[in-house]
């Protein structure tokens, strides 16, 4: 999905095309788990990629198939040229930790979008209200969902200023599932 120059400052509906994302997923993984698995991927999955010559595309993001108090399943990555999906057509071992890279996809699929500003804390409580907001409009919402980081936090910087999106695929008849999903 093309990444919006600007926020999504109110609920927006989209319809992307299925996008490639060359990501580490994880199953069952422990909430705990979260940081360190992004922290991991995110300061070695670029070197790795750019060693293959695979480009990327767009912000670092994270993709949600199943959320559960016992795990989740996530894919965390980048998206990625579709000339660059080749290089992925086998699993590729991510430099300096024990994950592989695989090739997966964003979802072909009516989305709700939204922007939340703020610090990583938040997330949870901008999921909430974002999922208010589709509901009230009368979407419904699957479980797959993805956020993608549109700006590097620093270490010194503003947490007020980190720009996430949230986007969750829509279902137009309340199966659960994302009509036409390709992931």
């Amino acid at each position: 999905m093309p990444q919006s120059p600007a926020p999504f400052e109110s609920v927006t509906v989209l319809a992307p095309e299925a996008e490639p994302i060359a990501v580490v997923k994880q199953t069952g993984l422990a909430f705990a788990d979260l940081p360190a698995l992004m922290d991991a991927v995110f300061t070695h999955l670029m070197p790795t990629l750019a060693a293959q010559g695979v480009e990327l595309v767009g912000a670092p993001l994270s993709y949600y198939t199943r959320l559960e108090p016992s795990g989740i399943d996530v894919q965390v990555g980048f998206p990625i040229a579709e000339e660059s999906t080749a290089a992925l057509s086998e699993p590729l071992q991510l430099a300096d930790t024990e994950y592989t890279v695989e090739l997966s996809h964003l979802p072909e699929s009516r989305v709700a979008a939204h922007t939340y500003m703020g610090g990583y804390d938040g997330l949870g409580g901008a999921w909430q209200s974002f999922l208010g907001q589709v509901a009230e409009r009368g979407l419904v919402p699957t479980k797959h969902f993805w956020e993608v980081y549109v700006t590097e936090p620093t270490a010194d910087g503003d947490p007020a200023l980190n720009r996430t999106d949230l986007f969750i695929a829509l279902d137009n008849d309340e199966d659960g599932e994302p009509d036409d999903l390709v992931a």
